[in-house]
């Protein structure tokens, strides 16, 4: 069994994934089918919340996010109440509707940025979705029921998740280190013109 850490949040969620797929592994049987479809969304949006405060914190800094981007990447609408103070309240995106959402963002970064949504691992992951739904808002006994194949993606669909949040955050480190090397670059300029 693989050890994560426990004071890592990236770390519980990835772990509590590989946990509930090694217990189906040991032992495949209905609730360890359930448990892993729900450790797997577990994991997927915890992991892409984590993602949309990095694009959103890298994106205010140097993109041109309007505040009706910035308020969907947190999550936030606002109202205002009949005192006229505005409220935020949270607002619930869709899991595929994020996902995009924060491409989106992460392409105002890096406008050099392309995600192929036509790959297996994001067909995979919008089943997934489907079996998500259908196990936490049951209708009957066959909407507990998880097939092998829906277990494939759900494991696929996470796979395809974590590998774009490596892949993003990746693009964000490449685009601040270039921007904090044109900074250097301008500032050493900029002294070398005043010296002289």
């Amino acid at each position: 069994m693989t050890s994560f850490r426990q004071d890592s949040y990236s770390h519980v969620l990835i772990g509590d994934f590989v946990d509930a797929a090694d217990r189906l592994k040991s032992s495949d049987n209905p609730v360890n089918r359930r448990s892993l479809v729900r450790a797997t969304f577990s994991a997927v949006e915890g992991l892409l919340w984590r993602l949309k405060q990095e694009v959103f914190a890298h994106a205010v800094g140097w993109a041109a996010l309007s505040i009706h981007e910035q308020a969907a990447l947190l999550e936030e609408t606002f109202a205002v109440d009949p005192n006229g103070q505005v409220k935020s309240q949270p607002r619930f995106l869709p899991t595929a509707t994020s996902i995009r959402l924060t491409i989106r963002a992460a392409q105002r970064i890096s406008p050099a940025y392309t995600l192929d949504f036509s790959h297996p691992g994001w067909q995979r992951l919008q089943s997934a979705i489907d079996v998500r739904h259908r196990i936490i808002h049951p209708k009957d006994l066959a909407s507990l029921t998880v097939t092998d194949e829906e277990i494939a993606n759900c494991m696929g669909g996470f796979h395809w998740l974590l590998a774009l949040c490596i892949e993003v955050r990746d693009e964000i480190k490449a685009d601040l280190e270039k921007r904090l090397s044109q900074m250097q670059y301008s500032f050493e300029h900029k002294k070398k013109v005043l010296d002289s």
